[in-house]
C-alpha cells in the first residue's frame, strides 16, 4: 500500500512543472543615487543578462524603501523628454539589458527613507510564472553618472 501511495506521490511531482533557478538571471551594476534632502524619489540603472533557456519576463519590482516601483522608458516625443511606463521587462535567453540614464530605468517613488552614498538596498523581481529574484543595490553620491 506504502508503496502505491510512494508512486503517486513520485509520478505527481514529476508532472509538476519545475520552475528554472533565479540564478539564470545575472543582476550587475545595480546602483542608484543618493537622494536629495526631501526627495521621495530615485531611479536605479544596472545590467540584468538571462544566462537560461527560456525568456525571462520581469512584471514587477518591490521594495521595502518605496510605496510604488515602476519600470520606465525615457523616451524623445514631441522635441520632448519623458518617461513612459514599460509594462514588462522581456530579457531572451543569453541576451544582457541594460537600464541607463536616458534609457530604461526602476523608477523608485514614496521613498521610506534616505538614500546616502554607500547605502545598499534590496530589490525583489518577479518574474511572469511567479518566481522571484533578489538584487542588492548600491548608492552613489547625488551626481553619480556610472556605477559607483
Amino acid at each position: 500500500m506504502h508503496e502505491r501511495v510512494a508512486g503517486c506521490v513520485l509520478v505527481i511531482l514529476l508532472l509538476l512543472p519545475t520552475p528554472a533557478p533565479a540564478e539564470v538571471l545575472i543582476t550587475t551594476d545595480c546602483w542608484a543615487r543618493a537622494s536629495v534632502p526631501g526627495a521621495r524619489s530615485t531611479v536605479i540603472y544596472g545590467s540584468f543578462r538571462n544566462d537560461g533557456k527560456r525568456s525571462l519576463t520581469i512584471e514587477e519590482v518591490t521594495s521595502e524603501i518605496a510605496g510604488m516601483i515602476m519600470v520606465h522608458e525615457t523616451v524623445l516625443e514631441n522635441n520632448m523628454v519623458m518617461m513612459s511606463p514599460v509594462d514588462e521587462l522581456r530579457i531572451a535567453p543569453g541576451e544582457e539589458i541594460e537600464l541607463k540614464p536616458g534609457g530604461l530605468h526602476i523608477m523608485l517613488t514614496g521613498l521610506t527613507r534616505a538614500l546616502n552614498e554607500k547605502d545598499v538596498f534590496k530589490i525583489r523581481l518577479v518574474f511572469s510564472d511567479g518566481r522571484t529574484a533578489t538584487a542588492d543595490v548600491i548608492v552613489g553620491s547625488i551626481s553619480q553618472l556610472t556605477a559607483p
